[in-house]
């Protein structure tokens, strides 16, 4: 289809302490573990990916966050045409 780039991307699973902000875990990886060429897919493709993101043992509540980017030069791409690049995907809580 002309006019939309043909793209290598990865995902990627973030975790950051829901108080700080600091990340601390992140888990990145072509989507189904390399068994999907991006660069070839129709345009509002959807699919479902589960993966693992290892969270340490310290008490918190952590937000889970999912992003795409290229693999060419790792700059995420933008979420619907916004300035953001992270999505907020649920919250885990270690006790």
């Amino acid at each position: 289809m002309a006019g939309i780039p043909s793209l290598n991307v990865l995902e990627a699973k973030t975790a950051a302490d829901r108080d700080t902000g600091e990340y601390v875990a992140n888990n990145d990886s072509p989507p189904l573990s390399g068994q999907l060429l991006t660069n070839s897919l129709p345009p509002l493709y959807q699919l479902e990916d589960e993966r693992t993101v290892t969270l340490l043992e310290t008490p918190g509540i952590y937000q889970i966050y999912v992003a795409v980017y290229r693999q060419s030069d790792g700059i995420r791409l933008d979420v619907n045409n916004s300035a953001e690049t992270l999505v907020p995907i649920g919250v885990i809580q270690v006790e």
